[in-house]
């Protein structure tokens, strides 16, 4: 027989990763504190700059850890840092379609959802790779969870 599980309110998490101002071509991460308890994510909102024009790549995780290694410029990728493990929540497949990124522009929020059960002992990283040279953009992350009791 299955057990029958309610969940418990949750504000969102918000995370936005502070860049250098002149954080052009540059990748960089913010992460949240760490999650004791089991939650169910349930998506996120991602709102772009304007004039973005779809030249910085968000991707949201899901970590054991908040530890970082450095990566190299490539043509996927700009020079800045990505967690050391953990799963891209976009890539999963968990809200529909399989993506690696989302890109966007403009004040409009893009909402994605997740449905993700977790067990406790994660953190959420808000992962933004800014491909546009030379002009630096901003991204927020707007995560949407419940509490599992």
């Amino acid at each position: 027989m299955s057990q029958i599980r309610d969940t418990g309110w949750s504000p969102p998490v918000l995370l936005a990763p502070e860049l250098d101002a002149a954080a052009a071509n540059i990748r960089g991460q913010a992460f949240s504190g760490r999650f004791l308890k089991g939650y169910t994510i349930i998506g996120v909102a991602i709102t772009f700059e304007d004039n973005t024009n779809d030249t910085c790549r968000a991707r949201l995780w899901i970590c054991s850890s908040s530890t970082t290694r450095a990566v190299d410029a490539s043509s996927e990728s700009s020079a800045g840092t990505v967690p050391t493990s953990g799963m891209n929540l976009f890539a999963s497949q968990l809200g529909g379609e399989a993506i690696d990124y989302q890109t966007g522009d403009g004040p409009d929020p893009i909402y994605t959802p997740i449905g993700l059960e977790h067990a406790g002992g994660f953190h959420i990283c808000a992962d933004v790779d800014n491909m546009d040279t030379p002009n630096p953009h901003r991204v927020r992350f707007r995560v949407d969870m419940r509490e599992l009791i």
